[in-house]
């Protein structure tokens, strides 16, 4: 279920497969609860519900469990980029912001790596310059 193929399962077929991914995911984390793999795919299973169902609330569930996972490693960027792209989608720009203001923070050397040349994002409401 890929990007747009659950318009080829149908919405019904879609959400049952989401519900068993969800639940399998879930169980993994009651036996692996430090594995962050599966709170960041559970973030992803919110995102294709959101997108099937046409329902940003799926999103706070998604948040949840990037916090959670963020909660578990508070440095890595994959959990970072994710949690702010949902936090903008929210229309948390702010939140979203200092999230990735703090990973320049975090690594200075980035800026080493770019050069010193500022970097910007665009955001939903706005362009961010970090």
């Amino acid at each position: 279920m890929v990007g747009g193929s659950y318009q080829n399962l149908g919405k019904d077929k879609s959400n049952e497969i989401l519900s068993v991914t969800e639940d399998a995911l879930l169980a993994n984390i009651t036996l692996h609860p430090l594995d962050i793999r599966n709170h960041l795919t559970l973030a992803q299973v919110g995102q294709l519900q959101a997108m099937v169902n046409n329902d940003v609330r799926y999103l706070s569930t998604s948040q949840m469990y990037l916090e959670k996972a963020l909660a578990l490693s508070q440095h890595r960027q994959q959990i970072i980029y994710s949690l702010a792209n949902i936090d903008a989608q929210l229309g948390q720009v702010d939140v979203a912001e200092s999230l990735l203001n703090g990973t320049i923070s975090d690594n200075p050397r980035l800026r080493k790596v770019i050069g010193g040349w500022p970097i910007f994002i665009r955001l939903p409401e706005r362009w961010i310059r970090l």
